[in-house]
């Protein structure tokens, strides 16, 4: 290898010379002093929280005025997913430990996932279709 000045990609200087293939040519870039960036980053994530809750909540409000408009699609699974949540809510509610393991063993195509967040809303609220969208705005899964 003809002998010269070290070829420079970026920050880093690949040398024959040297036992290691490569060497930082500066020291890493410290943060800057302060709090700064940090109270920067903890208000973006407050104010994005602050706005996916406003959002969630609006869309519960215009849901519960008027619920009818998401239960008449025929092209959507939505009440077997409602049917499945309340019927495992309703065997805790009566205490039938074997009823809720018999319908839990049933979640054969979807995961019981949303029908176990469905079943504790609906244990604390009621059997309320109204309540069956609230695991999909705790947790982003399709009501």
């Amino acid at each position: 290898m003809p002998a010269g000045p070290p070829a420079v990609l970026g920050d880093l200087r690949f040398t024959a010379t040297t036992t290691a293939p490569w060497s930082r040519s500066a020291a890493p870039a410290l943060p800057p002093e302060g709090p700064g960036p940090r109270r920067l980053g903890r208000f973006a994530v407050l104010a994005v929280a602050v706005i996916a809750m406003a959002l969630a909540g609006a869309l519960l409000h215009a849901y519960w005025t008027a619920p009818e408009g998401l239960w008449t699609d025929v092209h959507h699974d939505r009440n077997g997913h409602f049917g499945f949540g309340l019927d495992l809510a309703l065997a805790l509610r009566q205490g039938d430990v074997g009823g809720f393991l018999s319908h839990l063993s049933r979640a054969v195509v979807w995961p019981p996932v949303n029908g176990l967040v469905l079943a504790g809303v609906l244990l604390a609220g009621g059997p309320d279709l109204r309540l069956a969208i609230v695991p999909a705005l705790l947790g982003g899964s399709r009501p």
